[in-house]
C-alpha cells in the first residue's frame, strides 16, 4: 500500500542536505525507485536513506539455518537428504518500485530487494544508512547464526553506521523524527547516536 508521507520525507531531506551540506543529493521516488537504480548509485553515496515498506517472512517459511530441517527426501537407494529452506537473508527485504507487479518470466519479483541482495551492494563509502521502514531490523536468530536481518546486510555491504527499526512505524511521525535527526547531525554537528536519541526524546515529548 502507498505510504503517504515517504515522498515528503525524502524531499525534505534532499532540501535539507542541499541547503546545509556540501552533498549533492539524489532522489529516487515513485517509478524511478527501482532496484537497478539503487544499485547504480549505492557505490558513491555517503548517506543512504530508504523510506519504504520492510518485510520479514513468517515462521512458516523455513530458514536453511534452522536446527531441524523442514522436510526430508528419500532417494531410491535409501539415502536421506535434508531440505531445510531459504537462505536466512532471503527472508527479509524492502519493497521498491514494481513490488506489486508480482513474479516476472524468470521467477523473480523485480521490486523486492532481499537482505541477501543488499549485502552484495558496494556501500564501502557509506558512513550512514537509514532504513525508514517497518520492522527492518527484525530477523531470524536461528542455529547460532545470530540475527539475519537487513541491518546485518548493510554492514556486510560496508556501511559503517546503520539505523533500522524494530517496530511498526507511523510514517508521519517517522518523517518528523528524521528531519530532526539529520538537522542535528548536519547542522548541529551532533554525534549520530546522540542525535538519534535526542530526536526520539523530542518526538516523545511532543
Amino acid at each position: 500500500t502507498s505510504l503517504r508521507e515517504t515522498e515528503a520525507e525524502a524531499k525534505a531531506l534532499v532540501e535539507l542536505a542541499g541547503r546545509e551540506t556540501q552533498l549533492e543529493p539524489i532522489l529516487l521516488s515513485g517509478a524511478a525507485a527501482t532496484k537497478p537504480a539503487l544499485h547504480e548509485i549505492a557505490a558513491r553515496v555517503r548517506f543512504l536513506h530508504i523510506a519504504t515498506h520492510g518485510y520479514f517472512a513468517p515462521e512458516t517459511e523455513h530458514s536453511a539455518a534452522d536446527a531441524s530441517p523442514s522436510n526430508r527426501l528419500w532417494s531410491p537407494l535409501g539415502l536421506r537428504a535434508a531440505v531445510s529452506g531459504f537462505a536466512p537473508m532471503a527472508l527479509c527485504g524492502l519493497a521498491l518500485a514494481g513490488a506489486n507487479r508480482g513474479i516476472d518470466a524468470l521467477g523473480h519479483v523485480p521490486g523486492i530487494l532481499t537482505a541477501e541482495e543488499l549485502a552484495g551492494f558496494d556501500l564501502s563509502h557509506c558512513e550512514l544508512a537509514v532504513l525508514s521502514a517497518c520492522e527492518t531490523n527484525v530477523g531470524a536468530a536461528r542455529a547460532g547464526q545470530g540475527v539475519q536481518s537487513l541491518q546485518a546486510a548493510l554492514h556486510a555491504a560496508g556501511v559503517r553506521t546503520a539505523i533500522t527499526s524494530l517496530w511498526k512505524v507511523d510514517d508521519e511521525r517517522t518523517r518528523e523524527m528524521f528531519a530532526d535527526f539529520y538537522t542535528r547531525i548536519w547542522v548541529n554537528k551532533e554525534l549520530k547516536a546522540q542525535a538519534l536519541w535526542n530526536a526520539k526524546m523530542a518526538l516523545r515529548r511532543k
